[in-house]
């Protein structure tokens, strides 16, 4: 049982003046401190009076922070990168100081953060370390405190809360963010910084805003990392100056990345899309000084309650234990320590429950607790927006077809990427682009599976889920193993004679409740996915399918489109290009000489290009 203590911080008090009061012996030492009392200035402080280290999981206020140290003179203390640990020194270290320490179980997909918390472990046998957080769970912490000391001090903010009735996701209601975004500019003009967690609904939203003549901009982990690209050149703008207004947009969409630890000093409307409580007061904590607080909330009354290692959903009448997926597509913690990764996936499906809109009540009561005074707003009027869409499927892949494939989605001067910039909005073809981009780096290890067929006519023919699928069976040797085990039980269901199309689905429906069993892929079996089903069965079983859609299943032991192994698959595209180059099919070359895929690989090069010239000699 940890030892807790409570310091009351007078109003001209910080922690630095209480800082006798905090244990000092080696161990574990949470400290619940509130936005405002000068956290991040005793950390530095202490550490270089003491020798010490300080982590930030945040690299940029790492970067920040070490400017400001070198600055004030304070240069007797380590910045310790989170994902360079290893070159921390422990026996120089007297302490060990840790900021926004629920980083321990939200950063369950971090390599990086197992690491820490086993540095954690250690480093308490000999020193005091200090885990530091205004909003952690200690019930999800995977490492147990020693002492516990709450700071209360004098934050008090005020925070709008729009609530809107809906037991959905909040941020899949755009007219309302949209409609809150507008409202709070025209309210007061001044920069806005959004937090929508969907990369897909955040794109949407910059252009609605965009439409109304407010300029936008969405940054993403991986927008602002990509260098060149506009993203990234106003984030590290708004870095340099700690103001958001220096990005040079009226409003920025953020996703998590901008959630924690990122100081901005100007006066901004800061929105929040309903999500996590800890994770709503990290983001409005973004805003230092002065700034208008908004939070888009549903009206439900449900509640999430952790209880030991099972996240309750309390609803009206009831209640019911919730549970990860167990899709193999679902994303999970991948972390060594079994311990630490139940922690860390019950976080994750705790964050992923807190934006449905049903929680929403219990959301704004958690910030009424974290010292937010919330107050209803309600929208009179919402505009409804303009549907938008995507580049279709088909017109990214006419343009593929005549200007080719860049090899990554920051190629901004490969010729598909300046014809789609000049054809279509950067966020209508950012994401099918980058998904088509994937799907081709793939496409050998696809066809090693037994896919045959042209790259592009397969990925026209199954919808993302699919590919999805199939791009993660081909990177997991598990799943491609089995995979292919029951591909071979169900190829011996199929003959060369005609299939009528109801036991086609038949055997179909059957091979899937095998690999993707229904009581665990429920998403994969509804009727919406009906099609792409049949299609991808059909596929990993050997079919093509013509132009006319036409679908056949070459006999497997005959003829020249035989499967191959990935080396042998890499020998034949070296001697395919030379027939090809010729101005022959591969199929016509093999009718003509005898040759299958395999005896092709297994040619020399120099043997292929005679036969070719052969048969140009000829005529053929």
């Amino acid at each position: 049982m940890a030892l807790e203590k409570l310091i009351k911080l007078k109003d001209w008090e910080r922690l630095l003046d209480v800082a006798a009061q905090l244990p000092k012996e080696a161990g574990i030492h949470l400290i619940l401190a509130a936005t405002g009392v000068g956290k991040t200035y005793y950390m530095t402080t202490s550490a270089n009076n003491n020798n010490g280290a300080v982590v930030f999981p945040v690299k940029a206020i790492l970067q920040q922070e070490r400017a400001s140290a070198r600055r004030e003179g304070r240069l007797n203390l380590t910045f310790a990168q989170i994902e360079k640990l290893d070159k921390l020194d422990l026996s120089r270290i007297r302490e060990l100081h840790i900021d926004e320490c629920q980083i321990l179980y939200s950063g369950g997909f971090r390599v990086s953060v197992e690491k820490l918390i086993k540095l954690i472990l250690e480093a308490s046998k000999h020193i005091p370390v200090y885990l530091y957080s205004a909003t952690c769970n200690v019930d999800l912490l995977p490492v147990r405190p020693t002492t516990i000391t709450t700071i209360e001090g004098s934050f008090k903010r005020e925070m709008n809360v729009v609530q809107i009735p809906t037991n959905s996701e909040i941020a899949q209601n755009t007219k309302y963010i949209v409609g809150t975004i507008a409202g709070a500019i025209a309210s007061e003009d001044k920069p806005v910084l959004a937090f929508v967690n969907s990369t897909k609904k955040s794109n949407a939203i910059c252009r609605h805003l965009e439409a109304k003549g407010i300029t936008s901009i969405v940054m993403t982990s991986k927008t602002i990392s990509e260098d060149g690209s506009p993203a990234m050149a106003a984030y590290e703008k708004m870095i340099e100056h700690s103001s958001v207004i220096a990005g040079g947009y009226q409003v920025v969409i953020a996703t998590n990345c901008l959630a924690e630890g990122i100081n901005f000093n100007d006066d901004v409307h800061v929105i929040s899309t309903q999500c996590e409580a800890g994770l709503v007061f990290q983001q409005q904590g973004r805003a230092r000084k002065k700034a208008t607080h908004w939070l888009i909330a549903g009206e439900g009354t449900d509640q999430l309650v952790i209880e030991g290692d099972q996240l309750i959903h309390i609803y009206e009448g009831g209640r019911r234990t919730l549970s990860h997926s167990e899709s193999v597509l679902a994303d999970k913690s991948q972390w060594q320590e079994p311990a630490h990764r139940d922690k860390a996936n019950l976080y994750s499906l705790m964050a992923e429950r807190s934006p449905h809109g049903c929680f929403g009540v219990q959301i704004i009561h958690q910030l009424n607790g974290y010292g937010y005074k919330c107050e209803a707003l309600t929208l009179t009027e919402v505009e409804a927006l303009k549907a938008l869409k995507n580049i279709s499927r088909k017109a990214l892949l006419k343009a593929i077809g005549e200007h080719g494939l860049p090899s990554r989605i920051d190629q901004y001067d490969h010729p598909l990427i300046e014809h789609l910039t000049a054809t279509h909005d950067h966020v209508e073809f950012e994401g099918p682009l980058e998904s088509a981009i994937e799907w081709h780096r793939e496409w050998v290890a696809i066809q090693n599976t037994g896919v045959r067929g042209d790259c592009w006519q397969v990925y026209s023919k199954v919808n993302a889920l699919g590919r999805k699928w199939i791009i993660v069976t081909v990177r997991d040797i598990t799943m491609r193993d089995t995979t292919t085990a029951v591909v071979v039980e169900f190829k011996k269901q199929l003959t060369r004679a005609r299939i009528s199309s109801e036991i086609l689905k038949q055997i179909a429906g059957a091979f899937w409740e095998q690999l993707m069993p229904a009581s665990r892929e429920w998403e994969w079996h509804t009727d919406e996915q009906k099609r792409m089903r049949l299609n991808l069965f059909r596929f990993l079983t050997g079919f093509v399918v013509d132009d006319n859609d036409n679908w056949t299943l070459p006999d497997p032991h005959i003829g020249w489109d035989v499967p191959l192994s990935s080396a042998e698959h890499n020998r034949f595209r070296v001697r395919e290009k030379v027939i090809t180059g010729a101005g022959h099919t591969t199929e016509a070359f093999c009718n003509a000489t005898g040759h299958t895929k395999k005896t092709i690989a297994d040619t020399k090069t120099k043997t292929i290009k005679q036969q070719v010239n052969e048969l140009s000699m000829l005529g053929i």
